[in-house]
């Protein structure tokens, strides 16, 4: 009972330091002013700190291998990073890459319990309700209310909690989820349109779009149960997004500029190609566009600006092997909605910057940590069920031959 007690404890406190990074994270887009604020200055040393502490939390738990892993990301990333004074660290190879892949890793260590689902869900959700209230206000003028940030950002950030939101509700099982999933839909949707931002929009769409057919279309969802059929999805577009955005502005976007995009692509591919340095392990910094002063709006393309094609596939390749590391048949439909979430995001991600961007990590990488925590009991179930069966198939067939043997 003690020892139960003990290890509710430590999973309380775990969740609470994955939760207070993830909270702070929000606030940094929230466009709140004075908080924003300085959630946006302070975040780059919150952050590590939460990490480590979940680190420390998690280390008993894991294998040798994993503390090997773990450990040393730690060292080379979480420690210095509290020490380290420019908070513009995040920009460096050495510091985005360990942490994403770090966050996601002891991420996917968490139980996530119903409790902490629910508290997940009333943030999200409650950040969802708060942004549309604001967002009004701004709008018509009620008051003395000022956005703190670009209203693309905002916008961004609620597509993000809109699908947690979604994705937890639906893990709820509850009866009136539909009602509810509906709602928060709509509030979504208001947001985007007050904000005037297309591109969250039309993505929340595909993502409603392929959860309706993974929860309503059986066919599709025993098309997509299938673990492989997703390692093969992401690492295909991972290798070829950056090719076909080459092709795209090498070819004057086809008559299309995508606001700025593609003269901004046309500038980075001329000046990253330029040198075989910038190449293999990239320049280091952030891209901005000579012309405009606009950054890659492209995640893709800004990774392999600032870490070249060795940090591009160590970065990609890591989340694939992170995510698919555990040997799960068949994923169920919470689990299909948390990859739908998140392949929906690297879709977006070809027009914006969010996976290359420090403080939307832990609002982004979640997805994975909460598909990740589900296929580490499942694989865990799929085994034993699968060594019963084969010991159960043992007994039969002993048996036959001893019936054999009698007669």
């Amino acid at each position: 009972m003690k020892v139960d007690s003990e290890e509710k404890y430590i999973e309380g406190a775990k969740f609470a330091s994955l939760f207070a990074g993830f909270i702070c994270a929000y606030l940094t887009w929230g466009g709140l002013g004075t908080i924003s604020d300085e959630m946006f200055l302070f975040f780059p040393k919150i952050f590590p700190v939460t990490l480590l502490v979940l680190f420390i939390l998690t280390v008993s738990e894991l294998k040798k291998v994993e503390r090997f892993f773990a450990g040393g990301l730690s060292v080379l990333a979480l420690i210095p990073a509290m020490f380290y004074f420019n908070n513009y660290f995040h920009l460096s190879f050495y510091w985005h890459i360990p942490l994403s892949l770090i966050f996601i890793f002891l991420t996917g260590k968490l139980s996530f319990t119903e409790t902490h689902r629910r508290l997940l869900t009333y943030f999200s959700g409650g950040y969802i309700g708060v942004m549309l209230v604001k967002l009004i206000m701004v709008t018509f003028n009620l008051g003395n209310l000022e956005l703190w940030i670009n209203k693309n950002l905002i916008a961004g950030a609620t597509f993000f909690a809109c699908m947690l939101t979604v994705i937890l509700i639906d893990r709820m099982s509850l009866d009136y989820s539909l009602p509810i999933e509906g709602l928060v839909s709509l509030v979504g949707i208001t947001v985007f349109y007050l904000c005037d931002s297309w591109t969250p929009m039309i993505s929340y769409a595909g993502f409603l779009l392929i959860s309706a057919g993974i929860k309503y279309n059986s066919k599709i969802r025993r098309s997509l149960e299938n673990s492989k059929v997703w390692i093969v999805l992401f690492s295909v577009m991972f290798l070829f997004i950056p090719i076909i955005t080459y092709l795209f502005a090498a070819n004057d976007g086809f008559g299309i500029q995508l606001s700025g995009r593609v003269e901004i692509w046309q500038e980075l591919f001329y000046s990253w190609t330029s040198e075989m340095g910038n190449l293999l392990i990239g320049a280091g910094n952030g891209f901005n566009a000579v012309r405009s002063d606009l950054p890659a709006h492209s995640a893709y393309l800004d990774i392999l600006w600032r870490y070249g094609i060795i940090g591009y596939v160590i970065f990609f390749g890591g989340i694939v092997l992170l995510m698919f590391r555990h040997k799960q048949r068949r994923y169920s439909t919470n689990q299909l909605l948390c990859l739908a979430a998140f392949l929906v995001t690297c879709i977006h991600a070809t027009m914006e910057n969010y996976l290359s961007s420090f403080q939307w990590i832990p609002i982004i990488f979640i997805f994975p940590g909460l598909l990740i925590s589900q296929s580490e009991k499942a694989s865990a179930l799929e085994k034993e069920i699968g060594l019963l069966n084969e010991v159960e198939a043992y007994d039969e067939s002993a048996l036959t031959d001893s019936e054999t043997v009698d007669i």
